[in-house]
Order: structure tokens, then C-alpha cells, then sequence
């Protein structure tokens, strides 16, 4: 379909399916258009949404990617042609939030990459959002699919890597001379807070992501996502993911490490009284 030849550089690799707000459009060493429905996508170009802006792109595999307000992408690279050996996508997400669903280019490894920021993530069957934050820190979390399986997300740097394989598995990422932390699952309310926005909500919704059973609501370390939130954290609670109410004395205090899902005990119940 599209390659990063100059000779089938013009051909489309996708079109914008919709678009609300004020976008832009640019080729490489081009002006700056309006993106408008139905424009085409082709390799080397980038998108650019405004304040409240976004914008949504079908690719020829099927890959949907939609950019929330204040985002920027490039199509580094785009060629499919069905089963080809030559068949890879390779996008680059400057800054903003990101919803992308990965198409039939995403079956095999190591064939869709996207870039954010010093990061590289690639992309296996994945549905994510990212968040890329040049002033800040960016994100990446491995949303529930819509149908089929869940995928994988692996996410390396210069110096360390990390696998997400399940359902709300978020990474904070770093720069390339940071080591990559291991994920913290999130529940969907932190993860709606953390990306959503306009045209974006939408599809963080747990209803939107099929199996409710991955849905890990019950747990909820914390009510907002702070700057350190990858440093160990732990909550007090009386409920814990999938176990239903924890069944203990009153001064029998559960503690739920948020880093890494482990329950444990921090003091024995209180003996009942006898009458």
C-alpha cells in the first residue's frame, strides 16, 4: 500500500475518518492544511489537533489511531501488502494522548512499532493509550480489546525493557538512560482520568473493552494518579481484586502492595470476646 520509497511516497495508507475541532494536516516540507474528513494519510505526514480538538485515522490494515486534543503524530513508516516479509508500520507520537487499535499489520512481532518519546513500544494484536508528554513523563497502558485477544505491548529503551499482557497493565516511561519499570494495573477510573478527554473517553470505557471480568475496579490504590506513582504505594482496604470482602477481625489490617498485587497481613485479628 504505502512504503517509504519516493516513488510510492504519494500513494494513501489511510484516511481520517473523522475529525472535530481544528487539525492540521502537513507533508514532509509542506504547509500546514485543515485535516477534514476523508483526507488521506500518507507516509511522512503529520497530524496536528488543537485545544479540544481530535482527530480519527483508518489505516489500510485496519489499525485505527485516534489523537485526543493537542496531539502530534507522524507516519515514519507504513507498507502493507498482506503477509509480505517487507509488510511494517513505524509511528512516532511527538506529543499529546493516543487511542490505538492495531489492525492485521500488528499480528506478527516486532512488525508494528510506535515510538514515544526516548520509548519504543511494539505492538502485538494491542489496543493502548499513550500519553507522551515532553515537559513531563509518558505512559502507556494495554487497554481491553473489543474483540479477539488481548495482545501484548513490549516497551524497551536503551538499557531495560517491559511486557504488558494484561488488561489495564500501565508503564510510566522514562528517558532512554532510565531503566523501565515494571507495570502497575490500574483501575479504569485512574486510567479514564489519566488519558481521557474529548473523543477519547469514549473508548476507555470499560464497556467498550468487552470482558468485564478483567475489569479491576474492586481494587483501588488510589484515588488520583500522582508523579511517583510507580514508587511503592500500598492502601489499607477490606476489599481486594476478585476475592470479594476480606474476612477479618476488626484489628486484623490487610494491606495491598499496589507495585506488585501482593496481599498480605500486617497484624493478627483481635481474639473475640467471650460473653
Amino acid at each position: 500500500m504505502g512504503t517509504t520509497g519516493n516513488t510510492e511516497a504519494a500513494s494513501p495508507v489511510g484516511r481520517c475518518t473523522d475529525v472535530d475541532g481544528n487539525a492540521m494536516i502537513a507533508a514532509p516540507g509542506g504547509a500546514e492544511k485543515r485535516l477534514l474528513d476523508d483526507t488521506p494519510l500518507r507516509v511522512g505526514d503529520k497530524v496536528l489537533t488543537g485545544e479540544d480538538a481530535t482527530a480519527t485515522f483508518l489505516f489500510a490494515d485496519d489499525t485505527r489511531v485516534t489523537l485526543g486534543a493537542t496531539s502530534t503524530l507522524i507516519v515514519d513508516q507504513y507498507a502493507f501488502e498482506s503477509d509480505d516479509e517487507e509488510d511494517a508500520a513505524h509511528l512516532s507520537l511527538e506529543m499529546g494522548t493516543f487511542v490505538i487499535e492495531t489492525g492485521d499489520l500488528a499480528v506478527h512481532p516486532d512488525v508494528f512499532v510506535v515510538y514515544a518519546g526516548d520509548s519504543s513500544l511494539g505492538l502485538r494484536c494491542a489496543r493502548i493509550a499513550v500519553r507522551v508528554d515532553p515537559l513531563g513523563y509518558d505512559m502507556v497502558t494495554l487497554l481491553p480489546p473489543k474483540k479477539g485477544p488481548l495482545g501484548e505491548v513490549l516497551a524497551h529503551n536503551k538499557i531495560g525493557m517491559q511486557m504488558l499482557n494484561r488488561a489495564w497493565q500501565t508503564l510510566r516511561l522514562g528517558g532512554s538512560e532510565e531503566d523501565v519499570p515494571a507495570p502497575l494495573t490500574l483501575p479504569s477510573g485512574v486510567v479514564l482520568e489519566t488519558y481521557g478527554g474529548r473523543g477519547v473517553d469514549v473508548l476507555l470505557t470499560p464497556s467498550v473493552g468487552g470482558n468485564e471480568t478483567d475489569e479491576p475496579d474492586a481494587f483501588q490504590p488510589f484515588q488520583a494518579l500522582q508523579d511517583r506513582f510507580l514508587e511503592r504505594q500500598f492502601t489499607s482496604r477490606q476489599v481486594f481484586p476478585g476475592d470479594g470482602p476480606a474476612k477479618t477481625g476488626d484489628g486484623d489490617v490487610m494491606l495491598e502492595d499496589a507495585f506488585e498485587g501482593t496481599r498480605f497481613r500486617i497484624s493478627d485479628p483481635e481474639p473475640e470476646t467471650s460473653n
